[in-house]
């Protein structure tokens, strides 16, 4: 019996040494406050439910599965809202895309691609949208942006 506690304290301090490790490198990271920079984080409630259900008794099994009940709860909120937004943004895309597309049809619209050219120009080409690509941003005049929250600027032909 002796060996068993005394190998379950040596198990607890392990885990919680690595629920501070993988703590101390989510914390250290300056861009911490951006989910997509520390993506080690989902371990975190992960391992803490795992070491809840490693030791026995019903109140750390409740912790975890306290835990595990509020993860799915959070993932279904932000998935809902995720979507919501998504379709939402996706049904102003197509319709402003489909606007350019008509608009092209008379003569090329001079675009600034940015860092997403290759996807941005596979999307104009789908889409029948005729442009004239602009290599700089300094060369894009009066640029105004075609989606909401993108890089992509239709520039203003000083014509």
């Amino acid at each position: 019996m002796a060996k068993k506690n005394g190998g379950s304290g040596l198990a607890l301090l392990l885990g919680l040494s690595c629920l501070d490790l993988l703590l101390l490198t989510c914390v250290i990271n300056p861009a911490s406050s951006l989910a997509r920079f520390v993506p080690q984080m989902w371990l975190f409630p992960l391992m803490a439910v795992m070491l809840a259900y490693r030791f026995p008794g019903p109140w750390l099994r409740g912790v975890g599965s306290f835990i595990i009940g509020t993860l799915l709860v959070n993932n279904l909120l932000v998935g809902i809202t995720y979507f919501q937004y998504n379709s939402q943004i996706r049904r102003v895309y197509q319709k402003r895309l489909k606007k350019m597309a008509g608009k092209s049809a008379e003569k090329p619209i001079p675009v600034y691609f940015g860092h997403f050219r290759t996807s941005s120009t596979l999307r104009f080409d789908r889409l029948g949208i005729r442009y004239r690509m602009i290599e700089k941003k300094e060369d894009c005049p009066g640029g105004k942006r075609i989606l909401p929250d993108s890089i992509l600027l239709e520039c203003v032909s000083p014509e």
